[in-house]
């Protein structure tokens, strides 16, 4: 056997079976399938890094954030960064030349890695995505996106990522795939993808330990991740939030559209469904869900969205 050590991820989207086998739902299904590969496409060539010579951007950020080791980082990539003490806004622009030796050669490792390690195919509903054991905080944030991307348009995911041996050169299979497809079908239950002991606990051949002294290692997992009331890790894919600069995408506006249709799709499944238990419960997780980020992150323009598990008695 061919198998190397991998962090693989198996997902699934729900209710995707049941929808194609309605005629009239043909399109939407259609529409589904293209934006899963076309977002699948959009996953291989994520960089952490702009390419363009020449970006600039006007973010919102507090003082607390440019640190001065973070100043040093960014002007060794060439990031340029001011605070306006007026407005409270970071202005940075970004300039290839400018970047290290160093920094040039990290970038184009990472871009060699992810090019020749990151292996990404899907089959019909279901994604599977392996990555270097270094790519970890990758692969949470490209399933982050495809958790936000999908539930835009209507589409949940579920499923598992754990670590160990896989081949992915032509076929996709080994003990890691079994195991993070065995969470989606019996531990994930809801609409979540969770992460298995191989990838976060504190057993001794865990990649990320919650104890550890590897603080950084530790903070770049955790800002994607939560735990649930079963104590599972999962992929939250509503609270995450970029601070590097490096990588930095904020849309105040974006968000609450993916709210509010979030929300939307929540309600509609909970009239449409609340004769069904198992499929129910899908919809009442992610009623929960999405209330606690909200209470989480008080907004008043997003307060609307919030989940009145009332409607089910109406």
């Amino acid at each position: 056997m061919n198998y190397k050590k991998k962090v693989v991820a198996f997902v699934d989207l729900l209710g995707f079976s049941e929808a194609s086998k309605i005629p009239e739902n043909q399109e939407s299904v259609e529409r589904v399938l293209f934006n899963n590969n076309d977002l699948v496409k959009l996953l291989m060539d994520l960089q952490t890094i702009p390419s363009e010579p020449v970006i600039t951007a006007n973010l919102k950020l507090t003082k607390e954030d440019l640190t001065e080791e973070k100043l040093n980082k960014y002007k060794e990539y060439g990031l340029i960064v001011t605070f306006n003490e007026d407005t409270f806004n970071v202005n940075l622009s970004y300039n290839k030349k400018l970047m290290s030796t160093a920094a040039k050669t990290e970038v184009r490792k990472f871009k060699q890695m992810r090019s020749n390690e990151v292996k990404i195919t899907t089959f019909s509903d279901s994604i599977f995505l392996s990555y270097p054991e270094e790519l970890l905080s990758d692969l949470l944030k490209d399933l982050v996106k495809l958790c936000k991307e999908l539930a835009n348009i209507g589409f949940f995911l579920r499923g598992g990522v754990s670590y160990g041996d896989i081949s992915d050169n032509t076929f996709f299979y080994g003990p890691a795939l079994i195991a993070a497809h065995d969470l989606e079908c019996k531990d994930a239950v809801y609409p979540r993808i969770i992460l298995d002991d191989t990838i976060i606990s504190n057993n001794e051949n865990s990649l990320i330990k919650p104890n550890s002294l590897d603080a950084e290692k530790l903070v770049n997992v955790q800002k994607l991740i939560t735990k649930d009331l079963d104590d599972r890790y999962f992929i939250d894919f509503l609270n995450f939030k970029e601070t590097d600069i490096l990588s930095l995408n904020r849309n105040t506006k974006a968000t609450e559209s993916i709210l509010e249709n979030i929300s939307n799709t929540i309600k509609n499944n909970l009239k449409k469904y609340k004769y069904d238990p198992s499929v129910l419960l899908k919809y009442l997780w992610l009623s929960l869900y999405l209330n606690r980020y909200i209470d989480n992150n008080v907004n008043d323009r997003n307060v609307n969205q919030k989940i009145d598990l009332n409607l089910l008695y109406s």
